[in-house]
């Protein structure tokens, strides 16, 4: 908790002072020291700066899946699709995979080709027999609004996987009952 508190502190810090101290965490992204880049990662991600966002590109290759994470749902919530491949790695692994699925949501819905993020999700559902995965899959297209995330949801409903298909069905019966209770974030600050 204490660590968490730094870390706290640390980004109000850096935030108030607009990334003036972004060069020594870009340092810690490059640290030997696994904690450390995770430490930086999450302090870049509360710097909205040109910099910053590219600090938080370079993490999406870290070896850490942790760092990956973070990086990639920042970018991803700051409207950056360079975070799609990470984000869908994510949902298929089942790491923060609902956190991973709302931001695919997001790129979709803020996106001028929505149909770009249903085409990597589909290829992705294709690329696997998983039924696992399969299934976290077809949970993140109830995120992705638009045509083309309802087309692969209808497909779905026909699928081999009894699961995936009933799945499919659900998520299109609450799209046909109106729109979502819930606000979206906004992508941006």
């Amino acid at each position: 908790e204490k660590d968490a508190n730094v870390a706290g502190a640390l980004q109000w810090a850096l935030a108030r002072t607009e990334g003036a101290g972004l060069a020594g965490l870009t340092k810690g992204l490059e640290s030997e020291d696994v904690e450390v880049r995770r430490r930086a990662t999450s302090a870049i991600s509360g710097i909205h700066t040109e910099e910053a966002t590219r600090a938080l590109k370079r993490a999406l290759d870290d070896s850490d899946a942790i760092v990956r994470a973070d990086a990639a749902l920042t970018l991803g919530s700051r409207g950056e699709a360079v975070s799609m491949p990470a984000l869908l790695e994510m949902v298929a692994d089942g790491r923060r995979d609902v956190e991973a699925g709302e931001v695919l949501g997001l790129l979709a819905e803020h996106s001028p080709t929505s149909g770009e993020v249903v085409d990597a999700v589909q290829a992705r559902l294709d690329g696997t027999d998983n039924a696992p995965t399969r299934l976290r899959i077809t949970q993140a297209l109830a995120e992705i609004p638009g045509a083309a995330a309802r087309e692969a949801l209808a497909r779905l409903t026909r699928d081999n996987d009894k699961t995936v298909a009933s799945t499919a069905a659900a998520i299109l019966a609450m799209r046909d009952r109106g729109p979502r209770r819930r606000e979206r974030p906004r992508i941006g600050n």
